[in-house]
């Protein structure tokens, strides 16, 4: 007799379906709120990486092609053209960009990026400090010149002229 009984009841009521529903609105609702937000943020670091790649690859630059000189130049703007065998670095207040400035009159940007602050100063004799900002990103570093020695003035600078 109880097989009978059993075997009547073969589907699921109103309510149990109206439970399930809500249950798996709940479980899609998390994870499209999680889903969303992993790709807020992944978009937010992602901008944040490119800022810093790109600090990162200006004072390298600057760095590796300081290092070794015999003869720096420092200055409040851009000189019109870099002296004959040498190269100048500095910001162009109008594009907000480090820009490279041949003896040959050519310029060119040394990265696409858009500064709020780029500044040269020296503290010590054979240290180069450089300062970049952007948004809230700081680089303030310093660069070791095995060639060369300042006479101490820690006057901000946003053009330097080097030797090649």
């Amino acid at each position: 007799m109880k097989k009978n009984i059993i075997l009547k009841n073969k589907g699921f009521t109103i309510i149990e379906l109206l439970i399930v529903i809500v249950i798996m609105g709940i479980i899609v609702m998390a994870t499209s709120n999680l889903f969303i937000s992993g790709i807020n943020f992944y978009s937010l670091n992602k901008d944040k990486a490119e800022i810093q790649r790109e600090l990162r690859f200006i004072t390298n630059y600057i760095d590796e092609n300081l290092k070794y000189t015999s003869d720096i130049e420092k200055y409040n703007s851009s000189p019109s053209t870099p002296d004959l065998n040498y190269t100048g670095i500095g910001f162009n207040n109008t594009s907000k960009t480090v820009k490279i400035y041949k003896s040959d009159g050519s310029t060119y940007n040394l990265s696409q990026i858009k500064l709020d602050n780029f500044e040269f100063s020296n503290t010590k004799e054979n240290i180069l400090n450089l300062y970049i900002q952007k948004d809230n990103f700081i680089i303030d570093t310093n660069i070791l010149l095995n060639n060369f020695t300042f006479n101490l003035t820690s006057t901000n600078n946003t053009f330097i002229s080097f030797k090649n």
